[in-house]
């Protein structure tokens, strides 16, 4: 059994240098971690899209709401994380303040009235999936770095410093990896 075990409501932030792109300095927050495998969402890939443009309806202004990418599988497909929980029927609590889905009708109601922003839900476009073992064998191999506790990351309207954030705040050797270069073989 792997001494790097994680679950799900945990943040798993890319060392510095993987090589695979769709991860690269990337925080993925943990929705489900078990015997199956895990799915996360990646918290700071904005992709220059809002939900107005993936969603056709009346109140098209309304749902100006910016849109991440939060992985390579299932990218046609709309996913939320959210701190609305009673609010939003069907929602499944993550951990801490944290839900996910729901009810999407409710969430556009909430987004088109002005009762929800950028501090109470994130959108995205696909997720980050792992098989059974996979990602505590990726654990081992020290591909990422565990972060517990920080739901607020999530939320974050900082997404391109939110890998430096993290780890600052898990601070010791952490700290001095968040201001490793992004192509160290240019110095």
């Amino acid at each position: 059994m792997s001494t790097y075990r994680v679950k799900s409501g945990d943040f798993i932030l890319a060392e510095p240098f993987l090589p695979d792109t769709n991860f690269y300095r990337s925080v993925v927050y943990l929705a489900e971690h078990g015997p199956n495998g895990s799915i996360g969402f990646v918290v700071n890939q904005p992709l220059g899209l809002s939900l107005k443009d993936v969603i056709h309806t009346e109140q098209t202004e309304e749902l100006d709401f910016p849109l991440y990418a939060g992985g390579p599988v299932g990218s046609d497909t709309l996913y939320v994380l959210h701190q609305l929980g009673d609010h939003v029927r069907d929602s499944r609590f993550i951990a801490r303040h944290t839900y996910w889905g729901g009810d999407f009708e409710q969430i556009k109601y909430l987004l088109i009235n002005k009762n929800a922003d950028h501090r109470d839900l994130k959108l995205f476009l696909g997720y980050s999936g792992w098989e059974a073992g996979q990602l505590d064998e990726e654990m081992a191999q020290g591909s990422w770095i565990v972060l517990r506790g920080m739901d607020e990351l999530i939320f974050s309207p900082q997404e391109v410093s939110i890998w430096e954030e993290a780890l600052r705040k898990k601070g010791g050797r952490y700290a001095l990896l968040a201001k490793s270069p992004k192509k160290p073989d240019w110095n």
